[in-house]
């Protein structure tokens, strides 16, 4: 019999959950799981948005979250890459996911997580260095910002940044 195959893609919050939750739970000798992400680590979004208006607290050096003990008991593996395709295979049972490398991952079960792609100071780099440039840029904007800042909306996002910000003006 052979090893059947769990790919997980999206390694944010509910992604990396799963997958955690998963790899304590699978047999190794029978079942392989793969975390396909874009990024070599988790971006807790909640804290970005103080982490782009401001240096204060260092965020940058908590929020950027390595993988290093996502799986329990070492069952699981992690895959960097961006999906650029899934295919469906024979009597749609399994299938192959495919990254923009060109490489292909198979699965016998598949979790869709991708989570979400922002714009603006959300929008963060795949790779850690553009990362961490791009914070200091939105961080210039906010501190050079002359003609005010105007946010819509009081979700965490929106008041989050209000009450961080107001030590700029």
């Amino acid at each position: 019999m052979s090893r059947k195959s769990i790919v997980v893609i999206g390694g944010g919050a509910a992604g990396a959950t799963i997958a955690r939750i998963l790899s304590s739970k699978i047999d190794p000798n029978t079942t392989t799981l793969t975390l396909v992400n874009s990024r070599p680590f988790a971006v807790h979004l909640p804290a970005t948005v103080r982490m782009t208006t401001t240096s204060e607290g260092k965020l940058e050096e908590s929020v950027l979250i390595p993988y290093d003990n996502l799986f329990l008991k070492n069952n699981g593996n992690i895959k960097i890459g961006r999906v650029s395709a899934l295919e469906q295979g024979k009597e749609d049972r399994d299938g192959a996911v495919l990254l923009s490398t060109g490489e292909r991952i198979h699965y016998d079960f598949l979790v869709l997580a991708p989570g979400a792609e922002w714009d603006g100071p959300l929008a963060f780099p795949d790779d850690r260095a553009a990362v961490l440039e791009h914070i200091k840029s939105w961080r210039r904007k906010f501190e050079n910002a002359k003609g005010g800042i105007v946010l819509a909306g009081g979700g965490a996002v929106g008041l989050g940044t209000v009450f961080f910000l107001h030590k700029l003006l």
